[in-house]
């Protein structure tokens, strides 16, 4: 989107899922924020070539809540710590996701 196509897998051969990083820091930030609707999910089994394993699905309702935690949390607080020693490129593309939020457009309007 910003000009950037994410690497496949890091310099140590792992899969690049920047999805688990977010999806374990927006179960804390829901707790935390919205105490209210933080238990409002399901578990699946979400299986990869690497990992198999229980995660949480969110109705479609909090689509809103996780968009905000990414633009306004993830991206700016923790992407460029996920992205650093995974996938470097990225790091100069970064700033241009934070100023291209659609969150923050959404908010200004």
């Amino acid at each position: 989107m910003v000009g950037h196509i994410m690497r496949d897998t890091a310099p140590d051969g792992k899969q690049l899922r920047p999805d688990n990083s977010v999806g374990a820091l927006f179960s804390k930030w829901l707790t935390k924020h919205h105490p209210t609707v933080c238990d409002n999910y399901s578990m699946y089994v979400h299986v990869t070539d690497e990992w198999e394993g229980e995660v949480r699905q969110y109705p479609i309702g909090m689509l809103p809540l996780f968009i905000e935690f990414v633009d306004t949390i993830w991206i700016p607080e923790h992407s460029e710590r996920y992205f650093n020693t995974r996938d470097p490129a990225a790091l100069p593309h970064l700033p241009k996701l934070i100023a291209n939020s659609d969150y923050k457009r959404i908010g200004a309007a």
